[in-house]
């Protein structure tokens, strides 16, 4: 099996259990022992877990993966709307915008509402009930495939359709998580794979982060950080990260 479907596999289990041993590893890949400290020492290196002895355990911040939508909905709510405030002023008139998955990005459907002038390109459940609800004029497309495990966004199939779309203005990015070296990352791949192709097909790609995604890395690369144009966070970022930002030379707004 290849390292990194086996990586894959055991924070899959971890996810799933809480705890994985190094034993375990060996006897369900048939790698050696050596060979299996290998690839938790790696994957914690990596910040997806915490080593410990004869094993490894979830580090915490990638608990979150589980939570609900609406777990994510109330988790630092302010951050998300103040966040979602300072997007929408970024949005001109007869856009074409294309929207991630997730609770910072629904913040910013239902300010949204009341523009009747957007085309709006998503694939999150959520979001699309929000941007068709009441009085909205805009055009919403919703782009079909695979549901993802949390029942709340597509992918896949989704790709295949985005290649059919000449062009987008605005794509708003949310993901997982962040790291200054790493970038914008997913737990999902089919999520991380259609990201990839929205923010290729955008003119400009605006990344929406409260504080709580710096503590985390998903298994999924989405973009690094300097192919952002505009990085909009909340006040609760730290002053390092925030140096760290500026030090790469990249946009950003504290909303």
């Amino acid at each position: 099996m290849l390292k990194n479907i086996r990586h894959k596999n055991i924070i899959e289990i971890i996810e799933r259990d809480g705890f994985i041993s190094t034993e375990g590893i060996a006897e369900m890949y048939g790698v050696s022992i050596a060979t299996a400290r290998r690839d938790l020492d790696e994957l914690e290196e990596k910040g997806f877990l915490t080593r410990k002895y004869g094993g490894a355990e979830l580090k915490d911040g990638m608990l979150l993966k589980h939570s609900t939508f609406f777990d994510r909905q109330q988790s630092s709510h302010k951050e998300k709307y103040d966040i979602a405030k300072a997007a929408v002023k970024l949005i001109p008139e007869n856009a074409i915008i294309a929207m991630d998955a997730g609770s910072t990005v629904y913040e910013l459907c239902l300010l949204l509402k009341d523009r009747s002038d957007l085309t709006i390109i998503c694939s999150d459940i959520h979001s699309a009930e929000c941007l068709i609800s009441g009085n909205a004029e805009n055009k919403v497309y919703f782009m079909g495939g695979f549901l993802t495990k949390d029942g709340s966004s597509t992918c896949d199939f989704a790709e295949r359709l985005l290649s059919k779309i000449a062009g987008i203005d605005l794509f708003f990015l949310s993901g997982d998580c962040i790291s200054i070296t790493d970038g914008i990352s997913s737990y999902d791949y089919g999520v991380s794979q259609l990201n990839r192709c929205y923010a290729d097909k955008a003119k400009k790609t605006i990344a929406l982060i409260d504080h709580t995604k710096f503590k985390s890395k998903g298994f999924y690369k989405i973009c690094g950080l300097e192919e952002i144009d505009t990085l909009v966070m909340d006040k609760q970022v730290s002053g390092s990260v925030v140096k760290s930002i500026e030090d790469q030379n990249i946009k950003y707004i504290i909303a």
